[in-house]
């Protein structure tokens, strides 16, 4: 589900692009296969000197086609913004202020 998922985003990126995001990875490990991570960093390739945020967004994976589900997720990137699900973890807290975010505790 991760490769399919990895693969389609890399293939068609608009989906992130719409958000000014870069996709930073996606993951699920074999201990916890109902779940999968999906890593944006934003803004969309930062230079050095410009603050940036790493996303994490986590979604539930169920037991049904790989191929539909990964459809679906692409569909919610689409729909709305990812940032919005999703938890910041990494960046800095001065990058968070500068970009109207606020740095988790």
């Amino acid at each position: 589900m991760a490769r399919l998922l990895w693969r389609d985003l890399e293939q068609r990126p608009e989906p992130l692009e719409r958000w000014s995001c870069l996709l930073g990875g996606v993951q699920s490990y074999p201990w916890e296969k109902d779940r999968i991570s999906i890593f944006l960093v934003y803004p969309r390739r930062p230079s050095v000197s410009e603050p940036w945020l790493r996303f994490e967004i986590v979604w539930s994976v169920a037991e049904t086609d790989p191929v539909t589900q990964a459809a679906e997720f692409l569909e919610r990137l689409r729909a709305a913004d990812p940032r919005e699900p999703g938890e910041i973890c990494g960046g800095s807290p001065d990058n968070a202020r500068q970009l109207g975010y606020t740095w988790p505790r």
